[in-house]
């Protein structure tokens, strides 16, 4: 045998021999219990100290060296002295401190006896440092020191008992009840509030508290109680601030990219993270921080790192203690709106619960109504939400709002794989250098900056040796062309944001909302879950509502009214109704019968007909399910019409009247008078619609279905359609007409939508109708496409459609609508009816020398050939200024490229939004069409 061999050999029986004395000491004060890593984190009972081997028991063998948890006997008092506990909170019993008297070390120790493994759990620093942070925070909550104070600020921990100047109720109906004149602002070390906190706290300490609120302010031992259950009990998706101290806690992936790391800094997020964490540096935090140093300099102990919240991004209030049945109203019901955003779940925020999305799939919507969302710590602008498809489009908004010369904290890359996030498939990746000393290939952009000199841009992903900074970014491939093309500067190209997929189980919350539930998730188990109406939340393993967790249906609840009186007034009403009832059968059915006769129709056939499309329209609502708007009732239309009481127009589908919701939000209602092709049109709408958010295509709110009765929910757009401005109805003509710069604006606009519709939705849209009537205008001029009757839906990359007959309205149809042997019907169709639509709104321009009226046919190519060609002055008034007539000019010019006969001679919506933000001498007119 080696040397090597025989000395490994010794310290092998050495240890052998160690571990048999220590197991033969234990076998005398054990009570055989396992504890610590050997069971699963397991405390021992009756405060025993777990030894390094996992066994319990109170001499020094279990309590000394390798002692894993509660090693002082369930006792903090071997750590905080009365001695100490007096020089930790020096000003506690100063007369100037109206808690004076309140706060007993004797209290605080009894209280911490009811709590295994508060301030006993893990080596002599972890327990010092938990304890050190436990006064910290409730020093804090609790303070009354200024910065001249004596020994400073952070000697006054303490000072307070109740709430300041707060007398509110703060209490919320739900789990826990709200019983008349009961208060539940803030008392105690960490100033509970709300009854959905005293309820759980007084129930796990054995004392009513929902009945004896005040009890935190008049009992110290319940006081303390109160704190130390807050700090050792998980906070709705929080971790509890115990198990992030003594290393039980460890941060999933996505909460490690929300910088949610051990350390003292994440246990302020957990406490008050909404409204100090996530926004650079915060006096508040840094208070918390004050006393935290300083207790730990008291007791010897180094303080450990993350120490602030200042980059982490905000913990929710999380749960909000409400019962399954009302999470499945909230989530049910509540929509996020914010701009041009509208969307469910898996998305929360606004009027939406946490608990009804992603913790990660947060929205916020600002001052300025525009959607925000944070990703690992970096704000976001939302420019687009494709519900389908799942896909965000986001642009940083460090740089919106202060340019890519000026990127504000964090310098931090973009490049997303956090969960539950994936890039885009239609980004580039682009690498930012600021300031880079080295010579460089790459092209050199001056910065009107401060910050920097001047910026490099590079698609490789490179370090930047020798710049001041650097940071990756995507931008959508289309945008990093034209920036290349010089037809975008890098700003413009990175406020046209970038893509990201969230994945989130779908399928899951569309079998919830088919068995009649609402969507939900459950950040425990990273799981979607259903709430159900009676208020069972169905398990992760099934995901929907049961026929046992729906509510009775009344026709079939049996009749519990035993009184005399009500049992006998039903049996007597109940022969007069149906007396009635086939009283108006026998008269209503010859009726029916001769109606139908005359028409050509049998009776049965129509009937038949009749239950068909209502099953047929029944059947595409639910499985359109998910993605389905809001449905409301009849009832409820006409209560939001006031009982159809303003009118705002008529066309052949029916009426349109002005409404308001019930959080006052004004919306058109399109009450469909006629269904055209078995309800083609109603489904048409909701189907198109529903699956697109933009700014330049109105937004559908909902829909109504009872039977004959139809009708669709709108926005409202008080400037009404384009058709009463490019016309110039109205008494006043004048005041009807736009500036030259505002119909382009909205011929801008309308591109955009249209190219969204043909580009950007994973399901192309065609929309077969574009005219003046069909675009609204807000009240900014900013228009939205509408009435998706007549529209058509692509698959993948199709863009050519079958029809069996003609759509749209004469004068804008596209001519191989008619003619086949032109070509397919397709996306340029919409594009010819874009060109036409575009020349009449020029045309109804009164300083334009053109004899213009309501029908576009006099636009057609023929005859306006006649009066341009690429010398003429467009017999423009002289009123015109130079930037109007060439606008003018270039909407003519494209208009003419739009209405080529030949589909392939049109350009695409892109192509028309290049040329309308180019410059006009890049423009050439189309050849004269034949």
């Amino acid at each position: 045998m080696t040397s090597s061999s025989s000395e490994l050999a010794l310290l092998l029986l050495s240890l052998s021999f160690m571990m048999l004395g220590v197991a033969a000491s234990q076998s005398n004060n054990t009570r055989a219990e396992v504890c610590g890593r050997q069971a699963g984190g397991a405390l021992c009972p009756n405060g025993l100290c777990c030894s390094q081997f996992g066994m319990c028991g109170s001499t020094s063998d279990y309590c000394g060296s390798g002692c894993q948890s509660q090693c002082s006997g369930n006792d903090i008092g071997s750590i905080i002295t009365q001695h100490l506990f007096n020089n930790m909170l020096k000003y506690l019993n100063d007369s100037r401190c109206p808690g004076n008297g309140f706060y007993t070390y004797s209290a605080f120790i009894t209280a911490a006896r009811s709590f295994n493994g508060f301030g006993t759990t893990g080596d002599l620093t972890t327990r010092k440092r938990e304890l050190a942070a436990f006064l910290a925070q409730t020093s804090h909550e609790t303070t009354g020191g200024w910065p001249s104070a004596p020994d400073g600020p952070y000697a006054w921990g303490y000072c307070f008992i109740r709430e300041q100047n707060n007398n509110q109720a703060y209490c919320l109906p739900g789990v826990w009840p709200c019983p008349r004149g009961r208060l539940y602002y803030g008392r105690g070390p960490f100033q509970l509030a709300y009854n959905f906190n005293y309820g759980p706290a007084g129930r796990d300490i054995g004392v009513d508290l929902i009945n004896n609120p005040d009890l935190v302010a008049t009992n110290p031992t319940i006081s303390f109680k109160t704190a130390i259950w807050f700090w050792m009990t998980p906070q709705g998706n929080k971790p509890s601030s115990h198990n992030v101290l003594v290393g039980q806690w460890t941060p999933s992936a996505a909460e490690r990219d929300a910088g949610w790391l051990p350390g003292y800094g994440i246990i302020t997020n957990i406490i008050n993270g909404e409204l100090e964490c996530g926004h650079g540096p915060d006096d508040r935090v840094a208070d918390r921080i004050g006393f935290y140093r300083r207790y730990c300099d008291i007791l010897g102990v180094s303080y450990g790192s993350n120490l602030d919240c200042y980059n982490q991004r905000p913990h929710t209030s999380g749960r909000s203690q409400r019962s399954p049945s009302q999470l499945y109203e909230k989530c049910r019901d509540a929509v996020f709106t914010c701009g041009n955003i509208s969307i469910g779940y898996p998305f929360s925020g606004g009027d939406r619960e946490p608990e009804c999305g992603h913790p990660n799939l947060e929205l916020r919507c600002d001052f300025t109504n525009t959607t925000k969302i944070e990703i690992v710590g970096i704000k976001y602008k939302v420019l687009d939400i494709h519900q389908e498809s799942r896909i965000l489009r986001i642009a940083r908004e460090n740089f919106i709002n202060n340019g890519s010369c000026r990127p504000q904290i964090p310098i931090q890359d973009s490049i997303l794989n956090s969960e539950p996030f994936v890039p885009g498939s239609r980004n580039t990746n682009l690498t930012l250098l600021y300031d880079c000393q080295s010579s460089s290939s790459l092209g050199i952009f001056p910065c009107n900056s401060s910050n920097y000199n001047n910026v490099s841009i590079t698609t490789d992903n490179i370090r930047g040796d020798g710049c001041s900074a650097n940071v990756r970014v995507p931008v959508l491939q289309s945008s990093w062309e034209r920036f290349r093309n010089k037809t975008l500067d890098l700003e413009e190209a990175l406020e046209t944001g970038f893509e990201v997929l969230w994945e989130e189980d779908m399928e899951a919350c569309g079998k919830c909302n088919a068995s009649g539930g609402s969507c939900g998730f459950n950040d425990s188990n990273n799981q979607t879950v259903c709430y159900c109406p009676s208020g069972f939340e169905s398990s992760s393993h099934t995901n929907k509502c049961h026929r046992s967790h729906l509510p009775p249906s009344p026709a079939y609840t049996k009749n519990n009214n035993n009184t005399k009186g009500g049992s006998k007034s039903k049996l007597k009403l109940a022969p007069i109704l149906t007396g009635l009832t086939v009283a108006g059968i026998v008269l209503v059915f010859p009726v029916c019968f001769i109606v139908l006769r005359f028409k050509g129709k049998s009776l049965s056939n129509y009937l038949q007909g009749k239950i068909n499309d209502d099953a047929r329209i029944e059947a595409f609502i639910t499985k359109f399910g998910l993605f389905a708007p809001k449905r409301y009732s009849y009832e409820e239309i006409k209560k939001m019409t006031n009982k159809f009481n303003d009118k705002l127009g008529q066309g052949g589908f029916g009426s349109v009247y002005k409404g308001k919701l019930p959080d006052g939000h004004l919306v058109a209602v399109k009450f469909l008078s006629e269904m055209k092709g078995n309800g083609e049109d109603f489904m048409n709408e909701v189907a198109s619609i529903s699956r697109t958010s933009h700014v330049n295509i109105v937004t559908l709110l909902g829909f109504c279905f009872e039977r004959s009765k139809r009708a669709l929910i709108y926005e409202f757009m008080p400037k009404g359609s384009l058709d009463k401005f490019i016309y110039g109805q109205g008494s006043d003509n004048q005041s009807r007409q736009l500036e030259w710069v505002t119909l382009y604006d909205i011929a801008l606009g309308i591109a955009r939508g249209l190219e969204y519709l043909h580009q950007g939705c994973n399901t192309r849209i065609l929309h077969f109708d574009i005219k003046p009537h069909n675009l609204l205008l807000d009240e900014n001029f900013c228009p939205k496409i509408s009435d998706f009757g007549l529209s058509k839906l692509c698959e993948g990359k199709k863009s050519i459609v079958s029809m069996t007959g003609a759509r749209g309205t004469a004068g804008y149809i596209a001519p191989e609508v008619f003619f086949r042997n032109l070509g397919g019907v397709s996306n340029k169709s919409d594009v010819y009816s874009y060109g036409m639509m575009v020349l009449e709104m020029v045309g109804g321009r009164k300083n334009v020398n053109v004899e213009a009226s309501r029908t576009s046919e006099i636009y057609f190519p023929s005859w306006i050939y006649k009066h341009l060609d690429q010398s003429s002055n467009l017999n423009i008034n002289e009123e015109v200024t130079e930037e109007e007539a060439e606008i003018t000019r270039k909407l003519i010019a494209v208009s003419l490229w739009c209405i080529q006969t030949n589909p392939l001679d049109r350009p695409s919506m892109t192509r028309v939004l290049e040329m309308l933000q180019g410059s006009i001498q890049s423009l050439e007119l189309p050849p004269r069409p034949t």
